[in-house]
């Protein structure tokens, strides 16, 4: 099943949640958060994301927080986040995706897929309600600052970069495991009911989806195919 948004027929089946900047549903030029184009999932709360003419989301420690998504894939096994992402600056460990129990500190009942700008390496660390890292660390080759990157994370265990397995986290851990899974946002990490001031990503988000299924690699492969021209690579 392809579903069309923008010009891109992705994998459409078990998609809860989607951005596109090329979208004018998604982006409608000025505001103050991306706009969710599958469930009108509306944001919580936001900071620093502008929305204007450009194909992408710019933020400079900027990010936003979507509580209404938790009905959409809370106490679900299996699922793949996904987004182009193009990394522009930042230090230490940069937060692409984040997501969990918003009251709780950093270390418990998280999910996060972050940049480390040290390394410019992946790095996903997963916490369980009583602070037991389930993941951690940097995953895969390094990668290259101001260049654009399709990048998926799947309950599989995968991660994937640019069609392709990237690195095996050799652990299944998804929202499903999280007690209290109450948010999902990008940009930022959430600490004891509030935004952290650090570890604020600095780039372009051209588009990012949420799907209910964990997406085969042969499908991986195709939402990187038919997206791919859009960014020259």
């Amino acid at each position: 099943m392809a579903f069309n948004h923008g010009t891109s027929p992705i994998v459409g089946e078990e998609l809860v949640f989607c951005l596109d900047a090329i979208d004018k549903d998604s982006n409608p030029g000025s505001g103050d958060a991306p706009i969710d184009i599958v469930n009108n999932v509306t944001h919580t709360n936001t900071e620093n994301i502008t929305l204007d003419s450009n194909p992408y989301f710019s933020f400079s420690g900027g990010y936003a927080r979507y509580a209404d998504i938790a009905p959409k894939i809370v106490g679900q096994q299996q699922g793949t986040m996904s987004c182009w992402w193009y990394q522009t600056g930042g230090s230490g460990n940069d937060a692409i995706f984040n997501a969990g129990d918003f009251s709780t500190n950093w270390n418990v009942d998280k999910m996060n897929l972050m940049w480390n700008h040290s390394t410019n390496k992946l790095a996903v660390f997963v916490n369980s309600t009583d602070t037991t890292q389930i993941i951690t660390g940097d995953f895969g080759d390094a990668l290259s600052p101001n260049a654009p990157y399709h990048i998926v994370w799947s309950s599989t265990g995968h991660l994937y970069v640019n069609g392709s397995l990237h690195a095996d986290l050799s652990n299944t851990w998804w929202f499903g495991d999280v007690n209290g899974f109450d948010y999902f946002m990008f940009g930022a990490v959430a600490l004891n009911g509030s935004i952290y001031g650090d570890q604020r990503a600095v780039g372009r988000l051209y588009n990012l989806m949420i799907h209910n299924k964990a997406l085969s690699a042969s499908e991986v492969e195709h939402n990187y195919n038919v997206q791919r021209k859009r960014f020259g690579v």
